[in-house]
């Protein structure tokens, strides 16, 4: 838990997006909630904290005459399993310390789709958009360079790709992106290098539907 400038910068790019009654995953120092306070646009706030000493130590300190807040004792996935209670209008995650492609599928995706039930409409996750863009750009590495030789070598246009990379083989870092390949491949000769880069960034941002981006559904899009 820290409130070094880089957390305070990355805090304020989220807050303005919260409204209503904000659903907190994370209680660390209070940051995000003296921010969310002093908009108006947030009435309640409901806080979920594992940790009940971090809720001794901190939550006294904190000053909050002018929002209702609730902090609840409870870890953020078994609160989310649970059938809701209430209905967030929106939420904001930061229970993670790490932000690579391990994160989010262990921690961030599974949260975000349990938020589901609970959260009617923005769901926002501390530093998501920099593990998204880890996917992306691993998606793009692949479209670009054949690494089947001893020597990388370009992907030119209209040129297939990797087979293997449209197989699955039971790893979660490389089955995510199977059906994203297969279509690329049963589309590459009329699919332009540009075209593809653009693609991959559309098919990240679908995975927070309810069962992931499937073959036919990212198909019938383009």
């Amino acid at each position: 838990m820290t409130d070094l400038p880089i957390e305070q910068w990355q805090a304020r790019q989220v807050v303005p997006a919260l409204h209503g009654h904000v659903l907190v995953g994370g209680l660390g120092l209070g940051m995000v909630l003296q921010l969310l306070r002093r908009r108006r646009s947030v009435r309640e706030i409901t806080v979920i904290e594992y940790s009940s000493d971090c809720l001794r130590l901190v939550a006294p300190h904190h000053d909050f005459a002018k929002t209702r807040v609730t902090f609840v004792q409870a870890d953020l996935a078994d609160f989310l399993a649970a059938p809701p209670t209430t209905r967030f209008d929106t939420a904001f995650f930061d229970t993670w310390a790490s932000d690579g492609e391990g994160t989010f599928w262990d921690t961030v995706l599974p949260l975000r789709m349990a938020a589901r039930n609970h959260v009617r409409s923005g769901i926002f996750a501390w530093n998501e958009d920099i593990m998204r863009g880890q996917l992306v750009n691993g998606l793009r590495t692949r479209l670009a360079f054949d690494t089947t030789g001893d020597d990388m070598r370009i992907i030119r246009d209209g040129e297939p790709m990797d087979v293997r990379l449209t197989e699955y083989t039971g790893s979660k870092y490389h089955d995510w992106a199977v059906p994203f390949f297969q279509w690329v491949q049963a589309n590459h000769t009329s699919l332009s290098m540009p075209q593809r880069q653009a693609a991959a960034v559309r098919y990240v941002r679908a995975l927070d539907t309810p069962r992931g981006p499937s073959r036919q559904r990212w198909q019938a899009e383009f």
